[in-house]
């Protein structure tokens, strides 16, 4: 896949929808119980030059993962829940990755 450098922004509404056999031609033949409808009323590109100038692109310019919070960390800051930790967020977080589909 081909990175472009264009910025996107929209302005807009969204409705979830549940019809019966909507979703049958779902990946992975799992049906799916739920989607989401957006409904664009404004666009905007942006120029890329803001793109090029943040090196969005160039690996080089990339923080060190290892510096950066886990999701569970950032979902746990966010969230603010009491009962969790971090690192039990990541945990499950990890686990239920492997049941996507």
């Amino acid at each position: 896949m081909r990175a472009q450098a264009r910025g996107r922004r929209s302005c807009g509404g969204l409705q979830s929808r549940g019809k019966p056999g909507t979703y049958d031609l779902c990946c992975v033949s799992r049906k799916r119980k739920l989607g989401i409808g957006v409904e664009v009323e404004e666009g905007f590109l942006h120029c890329a030059k803001s793109i090029k100038r943040s090196k969005l692109w160039e690996q080089a310019s990339w923080p060190d993962l290892a510096a950066l919070p886990s999701i569970g960390q950032m979902f746990h800051d966010h969230t603010h829940i009491a009962d969790k930790t971090a690192q039990q967020l990541d945990a499950y977080l990890e686990e239920d990755y492997q049941h996507l589909y």
